[in-house]
């Protein structure tokens, strides 16, 4: 074992004393966090407050917001050590509800009311993070990152027609591992705002929906549930799907649900993208030869069902975990095809093809705590003969447990949740791999504290990497996420 590991854990019980800060106050019972409840049936009160709805994922999708009119602002009960309340700051100032009306929930957003069916929900959500690596080739081994910064805009035109407008910074998603500098990003774009989803929508009931432009083609679980609502901090390097920035793609889908409350107890999705192999580089995965393959312009097509064997999940996305607020028992499959999709520098053109079981077992909270296991398998196809390093089988496993005891008090009150993540990668073409040191293998272990469920938490683990071609990494990482 190599003296800098023992160096990078010697860092962890410094961070978990900071993390334990203030009063320590243990719950008569277990609480319900707040942020990922199932949205209110009835016109939102000041307990249930029009939910954040526009961002990579969440359980609230605009047709599942009440077009009530917002209530009157009701002041805030006093901070409970004993009960470890959360702060929340007045709702609106009374000005505010007159034309047009806003209401400001404690649970992330300020929705804008217009009229009965014309509204809009402003948010935004911060992922910023310290890292520290060790291992082969590591560039930059002690920086700070700025994972995500999101603006969210979300709302209706009319009782049928809304709309979803989100952005974010052009180097979203970080590298994690092997980060290349602080200058530089994925896409090699400049450091500015970039375009994340850009989406009109037509809602006419649970079982007819239809999105049009950019948006989160429904790949599996880790992408529907995005960076903000996985359940580790990295989004993992398993789930290989096309995308232009951030997973997103330039297309078309149709989903519905069926039973439950809200409906999500059944759900399908199926859409048609433009996909890969339309261009030479910059704005395509994987960036291809000057010779683009697809010359026809032959559509990625994307499928998805999804069971619920208990608790439903409503609305076109989803999250990865609910923090004890409701007894999942998921079954996923999808499936991604698309012809001409991919060219090797031999002038070769092969199809994808790809698909993927995954599943979800977690618990509400009890006197023991809530428990969390996910698993995921992949498989990906490429046909031609085309020489890349995307086919082969894949899986994650994930396990936590979120504590019952609440830690904490005056706006810092939260549970703690340890937790593993594994991560196996078996590349078909194992020559360019390694050629290109892609990872093989990785496993993470750290702990969340959850404060305000995805609204705010903090997350520190340490994650070790193993590469194609016998190179590995090290990665220490602690973040914060916080989203309004």
């Amino acid at each position: 074992m190599k003296k800098g590991f023992w160096n990078l854990i010697g860092k962890v019980p410094v961070l978990v004393l900071a993390v334990a800060v203030g009063p320590v106050a243990m719950a008569d019972g277990p609480a319900v966090q707040s942020g990922s409840a199932a949205p209110p049936a009835s016109p939102p009160s000041q307990s249930g407050p029009i939910q954040l709805i526009a961002m990579d994922s969440n359980t609230y999708d605009a047709n599942m917001v009440p077009s009530a009119v917002p209530p009157a602002p009701v002041a805030p009960a006093p901070a409970s050590a004993e009960a470890c309340a959360p702060v929340c700051a007045p709702a609106c100032s009374p000005s505010c509800f007159s034309s047009p009306s806003c209401f400001c929930g404690c649970d992330g957003g300020c929705t804008f009311k217009f009229s009965p069916d014309s509204w809009c929900n402003v948010g935004a959500g911060i992922r910023t993070s310290f890292d520290s690596q060790s291992g082969t080739n590591v560039v930059d081994r002690n920086y700070f990152a700025v994972d995500e910064a999101r603006l969210f805009f979300t709302g209706k035109v009319t009782k049928v027609i809304g709309f979803e407008l989100n952005t974010d910074i052009s180097g979203a998603g970080g590298l994690g591992f092997r980060e290349v500098s602080n200058s530089t990003n994925l896409e090699g774009l400049p450091a500015t705002i970039h375009l994340l989803d850009a989406i009109v929508k037509f809602e006419f009931n649970d079982y007819a929906n239809i999105w049009i432009g950019r948006m989160l083609p429904p790949n599996d679980r880790s992408d529907l549930s995005g960076p903000f609502f996985i359940n580790g901090w990295d989004y993992p390097f398993v789930s290989n799907y096309p995308g232009i920035f951030e997973g997103r793609d330039d297309g078309v889908a149709y989903w519905g649900q069926w039973l439950g409350q809200n409906g999500g107890q059944f759900k399908w999705q199926f859409g048609l993208y433009n996909g890969q192999g339309r261009f030479a580089a910059g704005d395509d995965w994987p960036i291809g030869p000057a010779n683009s393959p697809n010359t026809n312009g032959d559509p990625e097509f994307v499928m998805r069902v999804v069971a619920n064997l208990l608790d439903p999940e409503p609305g076109y996305y989803n999250a990865s975990t609910y923090y004890g607020e409701k007894n999942i028992a998921a079954i996923g499959f999808s499936l991604t095809r698309q012809a001409d999709a991919m060219s090797s520098a031999g002038g070769r053109v092969g199809s994808f093809f790809g698909w993927n079981l995954d599943f979800l077992l977690e618990n509400k909270m009890t006197a023991y705590g809530s428990g969390t296991f996910e698993a995921a398998y992949y498989r990906y196809d490429v046909g031609g003969d085309v020489a890349q390093d995307v086919a082969g089988s894949a899986y994650l496993l994930f396990a936590g447990w979120l504590l019952p005891q609440q830690i904490g008090c005056e706006g810092f009150c939260g549970r703690f949740r340890p937790y593993a993540r594994y991560q196996w990668y078996d590349r078909a073409d194992y020559t360019v791999a390694a050629a290109n040191e892609d990872a093989k293998e990785e496993w993470d272990l750290g702990t969340q504290f959850v404060i305000k469920g995805h609204n705010a938490r903090i997350d520190t683990f340490y994650g070790h990497q193993e590469l194609d071609g016998g190179g590995h990494d090290n990665l220490f990482r602690t973040g914060v996420q916080l989203i309004f």
